[in-house]
């Protein structure tokens, strides 16, 4: 079967999506149902889109194109939320309904190649941010990685959480904070 067609590619999309937009539910329409607001944002010369607000639908709706060449829209998800998002909101789901795409071009098929689809999964964000951002995400992704690896260590055998803040004026976290407030060895920039 290939990927695109798939219900589990379908939620795990929205359930990606979640962490960016307040979803309150989501379903499958037919392409023909917004069409025409697809070609529309398509032919707007800013290449092709895969997440847009909807004001017909009165939601977002995301795209998931097959692999074959030229890509056509075949699966078209319309996803409720609490709130009409922002347009930077709307500009970084698309980016990462891009990699999305992206990702189910180079791996098709479900059935095949299952870890390397895990591994492509884990990156999604990191490489949407790199596309998305207007500088360079390699100081913030660096800190993604380490947090990422860090939720797995425990401290006297028990698991632990802690809070990264990130902010201009330390004083700011560190006054409130007193004792609790554990600093990084060294200033990282951004």
């Amino acid at each position: 079967m290939n990927r695109f067609e798939s219900k589990q590619t379908e939620a795990e999309l929205v359930n990606s999506l979640r962490c960016i937009f307040s979803v309150t539910e989501y379903s499958s329409i037919s392409k023909e149902d917004v069409i025409s607001e697809v070609e529309k944002f398509n032919k707007k010369g800013d290449g092709r889109v895969y997440l847009f607000w909807s004001e017909t639908k009165n939601g977002i709706i995301a795209v998931l194109y097959d692999t074959e060449t030229p890509r056509e829209a075949q699966k078209v998800i319309l996803i409720n939320v609490i709130n009409t998002p922002q347009n930077i909101d709307i500009s970084f789901g698309n980016y990462y309904c891009k990699v999305f795409n992206d990702d189910l071009r180079i791996l098709p098929i479900q059935e095949q190649h299952t870890e390397n689809w895990i591994s492509l999964r884990q990156t999604q964000f990191r490489r949407a941010m790199a596309k998305f951002s207007a500088f360079s995400t390699e100081p913030m992704i660096r800190w993604i990685q380490v947090i990422e690896n860090s939720l797995s260590l425990k401290y006297e055998n028990e698991p632990f959480t802690f809070c990264i803040f990130m902010t201009k004026q330390k004083e700011w976290i560190q006054s409130p904070l007193g004792k609790s407030f554990v600093s990084f060895s060294e200033h990282i920039p951004f």
